[in-house]
Parts: structure tokens; sequence; C-alpha cells
């Protein structure tokens, strides 16, 4: 086991990434993103898609892809100041099967199994 300090560059690394993980942890204290689908399944023509506890005038990126990756859906959204934002995503067109909802930010990715009927 190599019980020698790290060097000069080394530390600086680690101080950088440290100060950054610092930043990060800051940037997102009290901001717990969740995402909520419903009705999951969708049975439906239009099922919503809930976001909640994203940091203020963030950019969001909605995605929904099918069971080959493909995506079916796409969409932008800034988020406000009020804590739920919501959209409605039309399935017409979509086969029935397991889809992949992905909403993305610069502090977080959110993933969510979304059921087409």
């Amino acid at each position: 086991m190599n019980n020698t300090k790290p060097s000069g560059s080394k530390r600086i690394l680690i101080k950088n990434l440290l100060i950054q993980k610092l930043f990060w942890l800051n940037l997102n204290w009290g901001h717990n993103p969740v995402v909520i689908v419903y009705p999951n399944p969708a049975t439906e023509e239009l099922f919503s898609v809930q976001m909640n506890g994203f940091i203020p005038e963030e950019m969001l990126q909605i995605k929904l892809s099918d069971s080959m990756g493909r995506a079916v859906f796409i969409d932008q959204k800034t988020v406000g100041k009020t804590e739920t934002h919501e959209i409605k995503i039309n399935k017409t067109g979509l086969a029935p099967g397991v889809y992949i909802l992905n909403v993305r930010s610069k502090s977080a990715s959110l993933y969510s199994k979304v059921i087409i009927n």
C-alpha cells in the first residue's frame, strides 16, 4: 500500500474536484427533482408528465424513447418560479409497449418507465 502524499499537480486536481462538488451541492441545495407520470399505464389519448423540484430558470429536456431507444417525443421547457410544471403528451400513433421518459437539466437527469396501452 502506498502511503505517500499526492504530488503538487494531484493535490490541485483533488482540490478542484472538491470545490466543483461543493459548488454543485450548493447550487442544488434544497432542490429534489421528481418526475410523475399519470395515468401510467397510459390508457387515454393524453397522459401527463409532472415535474417538481427543479432549479428555477433551468432548461429541461423531456424525451420519450421506445424500447429500441428511438426518440418518439422531444420537448424543452424552461422551469419557472412555480413549484410544479406539467406537460401533456399525446399517445396517438404510439404502439402499445414500454417507453422510457427522460427529463434532463444541468443539475439532474431523471428516468421513468411509461406503459402505453
